[in-house]
């Protein structure tokens, strides 16, 4: 269980003076939040914040699919992740990338032939290899030639479960 503090430090007199500033604060935790809880459920440590999903899947090689051919991935690569989910998984299945990544296997093809996703020249919202992507600015989109790089997860997410304190949240 981890824990987030923010400060923002004004007086007594700055909330009676400027109308709407308690708004303003709310609305600046609530994004300070957002944005703190993504980077830590995509790459957090574990340590000083909870572990991330991709930081738990690189601990675990089992669960990791090799590239065929160095640091250039295929459809055969995409097709290999799939098909190594199983099917007591794959029913409700996801793809988890970073927006970059999915312009780059945007990038592997438009022919009818090289389709990836319902259409390769329309936005990737909809489906990859018939599966719905799931898009995080907060996930990993280092694309490196000498290292092993985990930049996407399927899967399916029932069992990521994210859990907030109701009421945590105060003021003061």
């Amino acid at each position: 269980v981890f824990s987030a503090k923010s400060l923002i430090q004004a007086s007594i007199e700055s909330f009676e003076d400027i109308s709407g500033l308690a708004q303003d604060v709310q609305m600046l935790l609530q994004d300070s939040k957002v944005r703190l809880e993504a980077a830590a459920h995509m790459t957090g440590n574990g340590t000083t914040a909870p572990t991330g999903i991709f930081t738990a899947l690189d601990a675990n090689t089992n669960v990791e699919i090799s590239l065929t051919t160095g640091s250039t991935f295929t459809r055969a690569d995409l097709a290999g992740v799939a098909n190594a989910l199983g099917d007591r998984w794959t029913e409700g299945a996801k793809w988890l990338m970073h927006p970059a990544m999915a312009e780059r296997i945007a990038a592997l093809g438009t022919a009818l032939g090289a389709s990836y996703s319902v259409d390769m020249t329309q936005s990737l919202e909809e489906q990859l290899l018939g599966f719905p992507i799931a898009k995080s600015f907060t996930a990993p989109n280092v694309f490196q030639t000498t290292t092993i790089d985990n930049l996407l997860v399927f899967g399916l997410f029932s069992n990521f479960v994210i859990v907030d304190k109701p009421g945590s949240t105060s003021i003061e």
